[in-house]
């Protein structure tokens, strides 16, 4: 039940109570309601408050973030800075050691493979292709291998006598029995005959020496009838190369000592001065300068030859060069053409940079195959000549960027990668002596498997290696330019190496270790001209002296254009006419001429003015001069040539020997 309702009051005064009582009620409610008021405003503020914290908070949590972020980006930055260190610190330490194994170290790059037959993971070389099981084991040779010099087996067993060659002067030096020497019962006596017993000889030297050669012209004087004029009539003078102190031998054995032997001029000064004349090293160097300059036609002849060459060779040298004023030197190049077997020259062109308009300039007339390493300069001339030269890649230098990886960390792919390297170079010194068509044949039957293999390798190498790695640039040198590393498969002609012309670049090489620069643009010209005249007697083994004194006593007698009057002149149409001295030159009819020697002159391409100078060509020269060959070069190199087959025939057998046991 509910509560009974509380009884209405029924006075005035009840009422006022109650509702005096309503009013406290109220009032208390009222103040319940400003407190309730108070705190939810104080709730508001306080929840205000922590929403502005939240907002703080927030942002620092952003900012946090963001810092994170910074540190985070920072730290891969100094990641990558360090590994650039890594790496560079790595090149530097690869660079000296490369840099102490050239200073002091052996200089070959020949490799011997510890492993022999386990060369190719443990595939025994019936396993592989019949070209690889060919090049590697040990077949009989393809070609006959020239017999060993008997001087090279002798010298194994130890000293052997030297024979003094016939050629060289002899002095006989007699010593005469005195008369305390004979027995006095024998003085006089009849039955005693004398004779020479020779009981020795020896060589001896005898120093350079200078002479003066006066000249002389014979004159025939006519007087008239009083005697009052005479007509003088002198006989011709002999054309100098140049006038002034120096005579053709004086010239010639400068140029030898300098640009053959090497000396610089000072040393060469001195060497004069030993001789009773001072000639400062200036004037020596003024005098080789000029005679690069009346030499220049015949090497521009050589350079023109070489160019008809199906095959050349090239590579350059930096040389350094004074520049007055600047107080520092720029540095200059030296560039090596070499021409064929047909073309037997060594040329040398200077420039005062390495741009590719120097080999631009060189080959801008040459139709055929150029050997040669990657330098762009080179690599540019195939598509600018729109296919006229092809370039042939140098395996020596693709093998040498594995061969300094595998010195400095050998590893297994660096191991085979050497060995591909190794069979392809061994058969190639097998068939040094054939044909060029033979060697073709060879080289389809052995070397175009093999060559084949070698690619795939590379190709599986460079799939799995890192991006960095090492080995990645050595591979990736061959494989993109892979068509030019294919190219000596075309043509038996073409070497697979460009050693040649890297040898020919070591004249002037050594040279400027002595010398250390060139003068002057004009200095350096006169070296590209005398280097092609010392270097290609080099190549052909001849005695420069000989060679460069007969040119110089020659040259002006065949060449001389607009000299002096009188000399010989060369006519519009291009006929070489004869000079009232009496110089006798051909004429150049339909491309041929004939000159003193019965050597036909004009061949294709020679201008009519150079026609006269085909008889002082080196190989020509040398044909009509077989005495200034020099045998020792030759005896030298067939020693060297019979080493190396010897040592590759001996790795042959202890590679065969090595797959029969394994087998």
């Amino acid at each position: 039940m509910s509560a009974p309702a509380s009884p209405l009051p029924t006075t005035l005064a009840e009422c006022q109570a109650l509702i005096a009582e309503l009013r406290q009620k109220d009032s208390q409610q009222q103040a319940t309601i400003s407190l309730q008021r108070v705190r939810l405003l104080e709730l508001t503020e306080a929840n205000s408050q922590q929403q502005a914290k939240l907002l703080e908070l927030t942002e620092i949590n952003v900012h946090q973030q963001a810092t994170i972020a910074q540190q985070q980006a920072t730290l891969v930055q100094q990641q990558a800075t360090i590994d650039d260190q890594q790496s560079v610190l790595q090149n530097l330490q690869r660079d000296l050691a490369l840099l102490k194994r050239t200073l002091f170290g052996q200089r070959r790059e020949r490799y011997e493979d510890p492993r022999q037959g386990t060369l190719f993971d443990a595939i025994t070389l019936d396993e592989l292709s019949p070209a690889l099981a060919a090049a590697s084991t040990l077949e009989p040779p393809l070609c006959e291998e020239p017999d060993e010099p008997a001087e090279s087996r002798s010298s194994r067993r130890g000293r052997v006598r030297r024979v003094i060659p016939e050629t060289l002067p002899r002095i006989q030096r007699v010593q005469e029995l005195t008369d305390e020497e004979i027995p006095e019962e024998l003085r006089g006596a009849e039955h005693v005959r004398r004779f020479r017993k020779k009981v020795g000889e020896y060589l001896e030297w005898e120093p350079p020496r200078l002479m003066v050669v006066e000249e002389y012209v014979e004159t025939l004087a006519v007087d008239n009838v009083d005697a009052t004029q005479s007509t003088l009539y002198s006989a011709a003078r002999p054309p100098r190369i140049f006038s002034g102190l120096a005579g053709p031998g004086l010239l010639a054995g400068l140029a030898t000592h300098h640009f053959a032997d090497h000396l610089p001029y000072y040393r060469l000064e001195e060497d004069l001065c030993r001789s009773g004349v001072e000639i400062d090293r200036g004037t020596l160097c003024r005098w080789m300068i000029r005679l690069g300059e009346e030499l220049s036609p015949l090497t521009d002849l050589m350079r023109r030859l070489t160019l008809e060459s199906a095959v050349v060779q090239a590579d350059e040298t930096p040389i350094k060069m004074l520049v007055p004023g600047r107080g520092k030197t720029a540095t200059t190049y030296l560039w090596a053409v070499l021409g064929d077997p047909r073309h037997p020259y060594t040329t040398f062109s200077f420039t005062t940079s390495r741009s590719r308009a120097g080999p631009a300039g060189f080959f801008a007339e040459f139709g055929g195959v150029l050997v040669s390493d990657a330098y762009i300069g080179y690599e540019l001339l195939e598509a600018s000549s729109e296919g006229r030269i092809q370039l042939a890649g140098c395996y020596s230098h693709a093998r040498r960027k594995f061969e300094e990886l595998h010195a400095l960390a050998p590893t297994e792919r660096t191991a085979t990668a050497l060995g591909y390297f190794q069979r392809l170079f061994d058969p190639e010194d097998l068939w040094r002596d054939l044909s060029d068509e033979a060697r073709h044949q060879r080289r389809q039957a052995q070397a175009r498997p093999l060559l084949e293999e070698f690619k795939h390798w590379l190709d599986e190498q460079l799939a799995t290696l890192r991006p960095k790695h090492e080995l990645r640039g050595a591979i990736q040198y061959m494989t993109t330019r892979w068509e030019c590393f294919e190219r000596f498969l075309q043509s038996g002609a073409i070497p697979i190496h460009n050693n040649a012309s890297e040898q020919a670049v070591k004249n002037a090489v050594i040279g400027k270790k002595n010398w250390l620069f060139f003068g002057s643009e004009a200095g350096g010209a006169a070296a590209a001209v005398l280097y092609t005249l010392t270097a290609t007697c080099r190549r052909l083994r001849i005695e420069p002296f000989a060679y460069l004194k007969d040119v110089c006593e020659r040259l002006p007698s065949l060449l001389r254009f607009d000299r002096e009057p009188g000399d010989l002149a060369r006519r519009a149409d291009g006929v070489i006419s004869e000079s009232p001295g009496g110089i006798i030159v051909a004429e150049c009819a339909d491309g041929v001429a004939e000159l003193p020697g019965g050597v036909a002159a004009c061949p294709s391409g020679v201008p009519d003015h150079l026609s006269p100078l085909l008889p002082l060509l080196p190989d020509r020269w040398l044909a009509e001069h077989p005495a200034a060959e020099l045998p020792m070069r030759r005896q030298e190199s067939q020693t060297k040539a019979a080493t190396r087959r010897r040592q590759r025939s001996q790795r042959r057998q202890a590679l065969a020997r090595a797959n029969r046991n394994r087998s």
